[in-house]
């Protein structure tokens, strides 16, 4: 004779695992942290780090790097804590495009590539991200939980335009110099379409499986 054993129930996850307090609260760091170098442009002077005193265009690039390198550290937190949220998989991606923005609109505001340049490909740059954005907030208002798988793309858009800021904000000059910096954006910004299509084309596929 078998007896129906009723399958255990997990047990609930504490509060700071259930809303992802430890990840969530780096990526928010993340998204602020993504403004500083932006403030170092417009206020250019030396600074203070690790009792080094820098240009404000090394403690740009040197802030720009600590803050990118965080990328890995939420996503490694939810892992590890099983803390991973809907809302921690909407923002990743946000605080991604937020490194890469408000930098390259200090940059072209203060005339480090050569103009109009620099506002077209700003342009360019900032249509496909704000269109994903747009996306994510949508998915997030609207409840539903489903996560927009990166590709391969996208990875190659992040690293071309991280490049190009760095190119752009090194203290070298000429004309040769501005048409290697106009170029990597050019290239990041092809990839960045090729990723935004398909994204949005998911996007939208969930977004009808939901109705």
């Amino acid at each position: 004779m078998f007896v129906n054993c009723p399958t255990p129930t997990p047990a609930p996850k504490v509060w700071w695992k259930r809303y992802g307090v430890l990840p969530n609260g780096v990526t928010f760091l993340r998204i602020l942290g993504c403004f500083v170098p932006m403030w170092m442009i417009f206020n250019p002077q030396s600074y203070i780090f690790l009792s080094i005193i820098l240009p404000w265009w090394a403690a740009a690039l040197l802030v720009l790097f600590i803050v990118g390198s965080t990328d890995f550290v939420d996503g490694w937190l939810a892992r590890v804590t099983d803390s991973i949220t809907s809302l921690g998989e909407k923002l990743d991606p946000i605080a991604d495009k937020l490194l890469v923005i408000p930098t390259f609109f200090a940059i072209c505001a203060s005339g480090l590539i050569l103009q109009p340049w620099g506002w077209i490909i700003f342009a360019l740059t900032v249509i496909p991200e704000v269109a994903l954005v747009s996306l994510n907030i949508y998915l997030m208002v609207r409840g539903i939980h489903a996560r927009i798988p990166s590709i391969w793309a996208g990875k190659i858009k992040m690293n071309v335009q991280c490049l190009g800021l760095v190119l752009a904000l090194l203290p070298v000059v000429g004309v040769w110099w501005q048409a290697i910096v106009i170029g990597c954006f050019m290239i990041g910004i092809g990839f960045s379409y090729v990723a935004a299509t398909r994204y949005i084309q998911t996007g939208v596929t969930i977004i009808k499986a939901a109705q």
